[in-house]
């Protein structure tokens, strides 16, 4: 399995940041992988609707189980809203 992709100059975590990434654009995972490269932006937002809310978490105090959970449900909650 990957550990890193190489995304320009920048080297992405994809353990730490891939849940995160798939959340924002919307993609599975493995899309990461099979493509070995992340879009350029996240997508816009067009609808008032669509207005996400941002709350910073501390994952380092996560353990490895609590953020594979997030990602599930961060992937469950974009797939129920698509």
């Amino acid at each position: 399995m990957l550990s890193y992709i190489e995304n320009g100059k920048r080297k992405v975590d994809t353990e730490r940041e891939l849940p995160a990434f798939a959340t924002v654009y919307g993609k599975p995972i493995d899309f990461f992988y099979e493509t070995l490269e992340l879009p350029t932006s996240p997508p816009a937002l067009t609808k008032v609707g669509d207005r996400r809310s941002v709350v910073s978490v501390d994952l380092e105090a996560l353990t490895h189980r609590d953020r594979l959970e997030l990602a599930a449900e961060l992937i469950h909650s974009v797939l129920q809203s698509t």
